[in-house]
């Protein structure tokens, strides 16, 4: 799975969707290790439901790794 986000995130860059200055490779460990330990701090009964504590890391990673323009 992690060479297949690999690949993904590699595909993106490629297609410059992610900034240029952004090895894809790094980007890609990156958020793996991100997604990762989330599963160690996060506590859906003290924190946001599942659903937006999904969409909120999706909103972080999109929108810091995007092109800019």
């Amino acid at each position: 799975m992690q060479n297949q986000f690999c690949a993904l995130v590699s595909e993106a860059w490629s297609e410059n969707s992610i900034r240029s200055d952004i090895q894809p490779h790094t980007a890609a460990k990156l958020l793996i290790g991100v997604i990762n330990s989330t599963a160690d701090w996060y506590n859906p009964s003290n924190g946001p439901d599942p659903q937006n504590m999904a969409d909120e890391i999706l909103r972080l990673a999109i929108h810091g790794m995007r092109s800019p323009g």
